[in-house]
């Protein structure tokens, strides 16, 4: 009988007498990995340590293929010397994955000898058998690090995964001594060879931004924005005194959907000349208003409430959030569902409010980009930021505008408005304007609902907490939405009359509520329902509102002049003030709302809508400084800029840093977040904004550290944090609010009401539109175009720019609009004669020499010349029709000469004040 090998030495190994005796030598040598097994007498000995030992061999044989630079386990950048090491492209999410992955290919039985190892017995469900799943400590997972251990312990270049663990843990902060600890045992990188590395890592992401810069096919979109912290000195000596440092950040993030077009430099400067903003009016900008649209989303705003808080028709809740994603989608950013690419830079210690310093930043910035004054690509680059950083990107151009090339110019910058400081600042409007007296008896100012739901009062009106103040203003117009649906319905409770309906199998459909939604826009979220409720009389009832008790006060000492007054004469006001004051501020808050969940959901066509309407109320608030940025904004966008410029840059406003649905967000906001890991890695490093450590090391790689934190996690199986606490529900509250509307009777018309102890709350939008009309679009139109001298440069010959074939500056064209702006309409006109306090004639009216008298310009240019600042200036007066007058010629001056004691009509500075920020810097 033939017998196998396999049953030989099965025999071998289990026969008895292969196994030595206790006092023989080679007992207790079994499974020895250092006695030959060639040389052992006893068969247990010999097999068992032949085993060990060829297992031994194929493990070091797979470890010495597996560290080799070409597997991947040194990363995947080129290193010197032919070295390879980490990219941010190896380090994140799927590195864990990756790296398990390798060695499942180059060290299979060391992988599965662990995995064994990790996995502890299998547990089976009692009721059904199966087996239960292990879900912590995977045994995959915990294999895969505890080989890497050993690799990295094999060859300091194997150190993909320690690499990857000692960022994220640097990027979370942990103390130097962890990383000692870590170190030692093989888990990490020393403390000193992560910020070697990270240094590495930034100078991979500077070469990135850099051909991003000069790939035409890509379009950079810098946004900036000041950081600073405050150092306290723990030792005070002499020199050693507490600071503010005060810096600037920024980041670039690649435009989605690119059109090469749309950074056409040449054509831009085409349409500038042309000078479109002549002919603005303020009929042209409300034109600019998609109003259809902008009623369509109020409705759905209407709908979207009600089945939001009524458990009745929850059912309908997704329908309507489809409705937003389809039937009233406007223009989608691809954003919504597509990662946008961020690259952070390197922080300067500047100041942006400097115009010296803001210059030096983006000359920095711009060359972080590969753009430089010898060397830069003739196209558009957007760079934003907030208000402040708005207003001075565009006062640098203008004041730069004659200088010698593109670059030195700014020609290449297109300054734009983020949009959460705007959303920020409209919401404060919004307090301003609604909150009134915290303990007043008026239902209809903020204040007085703040008070019964138990918040408090704002410490700034004018600059509120963001997150608090969109709770209370967004629940306090929940509950008057919701109390304008229980009177469409008349009935006391809402809640139990939509049960009824649902017991009855009643419930209307979502048509029929988007019907009513009309009926209740009509009454109560737009400006006629205002002005009706102002006029009270047949103008309320014409409205449609139900009619409340009558108003059995005393006499107001607040009147309003009636459209009806007899013989000059003043009447009793017959119109109900809460109610118009409540209508005011659910048209504002809904605004503010609707331009919150576009962002979210990445309409940025309905974001840049509502945004448009909040230009004007800025104007007819105490933000007129935003008012100013919207005009510039609108200009920028709606009349310098193509279409393929305009579509382009409106789908990458927002920006989406994870890529899910549902998260995207304003790049400025973005910023902030960015803003907050500087801010706390400066605490911890005594030194400025320019220091290397921060500078080369930390702002660079900053946005990967953000990243890294949040999707580390999920590499090993972890749940992804939802990064905030659920907000706890507000039943109670809208149940109080809804109680006090309904025994206040808010919604409902009572001829004559109005409180003496109300602060009267502003239309902003009718008196921003009178504002515009009488004088500030005027004076806006002439500053903008006064500010930009707008020279025809031919643009093909750039040596040459902004000079005639003798040397001397082309002829300035600047034309300013001289159309006087449309008068009032009727109904702003019957409007007018309300005395209420937006309507007060405080504004003084438009001086005639803005359209009439002539003009007198003065442009000019400053540039370095063997090290001699020379001066050149020419004048320019406007004729009686416009401002087409030619120059009356062009001056050169040396610094020695006296030329500058002049003060300057356009800036309100003397010329000495306007030029010696520049005189000792050389572009």
């Amino acid at each position: 009988m033939r017998h196998t090998v396999a049953e030989i030495m099965s025999a071998w190994l289990h026969d008895e007498a292969g196994r030595p005796k206790r006092t023989h030598a080679e007992h207790g040598k079994m499974y020895s990995l250092e006695q030959c097994w060639e040389d052992a007498r006893h068969a247990r000995v010999a097999l068992t340590s032949m085993s060990m030992q060829l297992c031994q061999k194929r493990l070091r044989v797979e470890q010495r293929r597996a560290v080799k630079g070409a597997c991947g386990l040194h990363g995947s950048a080129l290193a010197q010397h032919g070295h390879r090491e980490p990219s941010w492209d190896d380090i994140g999410q799927d590195t864990v994955t990756n790296v398990n992955r390798i060695l499942t290919k180059y060290q299979p039985l060391a992988l599965k000898l662990l995995t064994e190892l990790a996995t502890p017995v299998v547990k089976k469900n009692d009721d059904t058998g199966t087996v239960v799943a292990r879900k912590s400590r995977p045994p995959g997972v915990v294999a895969t690090e505890v080989l890497s251990t050993l690799n990295f312990s094999r060859t300091r270049f194997a150190r993909l995964l320690p690499t990857a663990r000692s960022v994220m843990y640097f990027a979370c902060g942990i103390p130097r001594s962890l990383f000692d600890y870590g170190s030692q045992v093989g888990q990490t990188l020393s403390w000193s060879a992560t910020y070697r590395m990270l240094q590495r890592l930034a100078a991979q992401e500077r070469k990135v931004i850099a051909e991003l810069g000069w790939d035409r096919d890509r379009w950079p979109i810098m946004r900036i924005d000041n950081v600073q912290q405050y150092h306290k000195q723990r030792d005070r000596r002499m020199g050693r005194e507490n600071v503010m440092e005060i810096g600037v950040a920024g980041t670039v993030a690649e435009a989605l959907e690119f059109e090469p077009s749309a950074a056409d430099l040449d054509d831009r400067r085409q349409r500038i000349a042309q000078n479109p903003r002549k002919g603005l009016t303020v009929n042209k900008l409300v034109e600019l208003v998609d109003w259809d649209y902008s009623e369509s989303c109020f409705v759905l705003q209407w709908v979207q409430v009600l089945v939001r808080y009524v458990p009745a028709l929850a059912g309908y809740r997704t329908q309507v959030a489809d409705l937003y994603r389809t039937d009233n989608l406007k223009m989608s950013s691809p954003a919504s569902h597509t990662k946008t690419p961020i690259h952070a830079l390197g922080t300067v210690a500047k100041n942006e409010a400097i115009m010296t310093d803001l210059r030096d930043t983006l000359v920095d910035f711009l060359g972080q980009l590969g753009q430089t004054d010898t060397s830069h690509m003739p196209r558009l680059l957007p760079v934003g930021g907030d208000g402040l950083t708005f207003e001075k990107l565009v006062q640098i151009k203008n004041q730069l505008q004659f200088q010698d090339n593109d670059f030195r110019r700014f020609d290449i910058v297109m300054p734009f408005l983020e949009t959460w400081h705007t959303q920020w600042t409209y919401l404060s409007m919004i307090f301003e304007v609604h909150f009134g007296k915290r303990f007043t008896t008026d239902p209809s100012a903020l204040g007085h609902s703040a008070a019964k739901i138990d918040q408090k009062e704002p410490s700034n009106l004018k600059k509120v907490d963001y997150y608090p103040a969109c709770y209370l203003a967004y629940i306090v117009l929940d509950a008057r939405l919701l109390d304008c649906w229980r009177i469409h319905y008349n009935t006391d409770d809402l809640f139990q009359f939509f049960d009824k309906l649902a017991a009855e199998e009643k419930l209307p459909t979502l048509d029929e509520l988007r019907d009513a939604a009309k009926v209740l826009h009509a009454r109560y979220s737009c400006q006629r329902a205002w002005y009706n409720a102002m006029e009270g009389e047949e103008a309320a009832t014409e409205a449609g509102w139900t009619m409340g008790t009558a108003w059995t006060s005393e006499p107001s000492s607040v009147t309003a002049k009636s459209t009806a007054t007899t013989n000059g004469g003043e009447s009793t006001f017959t119109g109900d003030r809460s109610l118009a004051q409540s209508i005011l501020f659910i048209m504002d808050t809904m605004l503010s709302r609707d331009a919150a969940e576009a962002v979210a959901v990445g309409d940025v066509g309905r974001l840049w809508n509502d945004l448009k309407i909040m230009m004007f109320k800025f104007e007819g608030s105490s933000h007129t400084k935003y008012g100013g940025y919207m005009l510039e904004q609108t200009c920028s966008l709606e009349l310098e800029a193509s279409e393929s410029l305009r579509r382009t840059f409106l789908k990458n406003w927002l920006v989406n840093p994870t890529g899910r649905p549902g998260k995207t967000l304003e790049g400025d906001l973005f910023e902030e977040h960015i803003n907050e890991q500087l801010e706390d890695a400066i605490t911890r490093k005594d030194a400025d904004w320019d220091n290397p450590f921060l500078r080369e090391v930390i702002s660079p790689n900053v946005y990967h550290f953000i990243e890294l934190k949040d999707v580390w996690g999920a590499g090993v199986g972890l749940a992804r944090r939802r990064g905030h606490h659920p907000d706890p529900h507000s039943r109670p509250e809208i149940r109080k609010l809804l109680e006090t509307y309904r025994s206040e009777q808010l919604h409902v018309f009572r001829s004559g009401r109005s409180y003496e102890d109300s602060v009267e709350a502003v239309n902003t939008f009718a008196k921003g539109v009178r504002e515009l009309q009488k004088k500030k679009l005027k004076r806006f139109i002439l500053e903008s175009t006064r500010a930009q001298a707008r020279t025809t440069r031919p643009a093909s010959n750039p040596q040459h720019e902004g000079c005639t074939s003798e040397g001397q500056p082309l002829t300035n064209n600047v034309d300013v609009g001289r159309d006087h702006a449309a008068a009032d309409s009727e109904e702003e006109s019957e409007r007018s004669n309300h005395s209420d306090e937006e309507l007060d004639d405080d504004v003084e009216p438009v001086e005639d020499d803005l359209s009439g008298d002539p003009i007198e310009l003065t442009g000019g240019s400053m540039q370095l010349v063997d090290g001699e600042l020379v001066v050149g200036y020419y004048e320019y007066v406007s004729g009686q029709d416009g401002m087409d007058g030619d120059a009356e010629g062009f001056h050169e001056h040396s610094e020695d000469e006296d030329i500058l004691d002049e003060g300057d009509d356009n800036g309100g500075q003397d010329a000495d004040s306007e030029v010696s920020d520049y005189e000792d810097e050389d572009m």
